[in-house]
């Protein structure tokens, strides 16, 4: 009966994006935050100019709460990407 060596370490196909995810939407969010609420204290516009600038900086609140979100899952995730430790060092079994 031939064995047969298997690698120590199983191959993971891809890492999880979540991280760069993460980062990606905190930044969007947290730049359109700031020149949206800036706007307030160095713009006094119409009507149209406030609505636009009210739904930018919602959406910079969303996209920052939304990229918080996503890096906790990620890290949550994290665990279940790994193999566990019983696969890391097979026994063989005669």
């Amino acid at each position: 009966m031939a064995l047969t060596a298997r690698p120590a370490v199983p191959v993971v196909p891809t890492e999880s994006r979540a991280p760069g995810t993460s980062l990606a939407y905190i930044t969007i969010g947290a730049i359109m935050t700031v020149m949206a609420g800036t706007s307030y204290f160095f713009f006094d516009g119409s009507a149209v100019f406030g609505y636009i600038r009210t739904s930018f900086l919602a959406l910079g609140i969303v996209l920052m709460l939304i990229g918080f979100t996503v890096g906790h899952i990620g890290r949550a995730a994290r665990k279940a990407e790994v193999p566990p430790p019983e696969a890391m060092n097979p026994a063989i079994r005669v």
